[in-house]
């Protein structure tokens, strides 16, 4: 959540290997509806479109009619550069997330590192690993002004 400059997070769901009807399932309990904007990676046009339910695949989910109506689920916003603009907007803002978030306090925050050169001195690449909770405040800030 965006107010005045400062981000606000929670770590809802952290699981890999989840496919997308599973997925729109732990969405809706935990509280992601229809009309709730949700950004996803732009790289899985297919679970985007699933999640959408532009196939239909979630019309009969028994225990989950309310699926059929699909989420309002768009793709984040990349382009050239766009992980270090990214990071370089959450660097200008203030972040808070709750205690509850386990994965990032515990695995995420201390373990996320710069790639280094030759001479052992940090660069502004970030390394691809113990980000995912820090990919998706990226995609948010990216998409903010432009989605929402």
């Amino acid at each position: 959540k965006f107010h005045n400059e400062a981000i606000y997070g929670k770590e809802l769901i952290y699981e890999t290997g989840l496919g997308n009807t599973t997925l729109a399932k732990r969405l809706w309990d935990i509280g992601v509806r229809a009309g709730d904007l949700v950004i996803a990676d732009s790289a899985e046009p297919k679970s985007i479109a699933h999640l959408r339910n532009l196939d239909g695949s979630l019309t009969n989910i028994e225990g989950y009619p309310e699926l059929r109506s699909g989420f309002n689920i768009m793709p984040a916003v990349k382009g050239a550069d766009s992980v270090n603009f990214g990071i370089n907007r959450l660097k200008e803002k203030q972040i808070y997330f709750t205690d509850t978030s386990v994965n990032l306090w515990a695995d995420e925050y201390p373990n996320y590192s710069w790639a280094l050169d030759r001479q052992g001195n940090p660069t502004d690449t970030p390394i691809d690993k113990f980000n995912h909770i820090i990919d998706t405040l990226r995609m948010a800030a990216n998409a903010k002004g432009r989605l929402f």
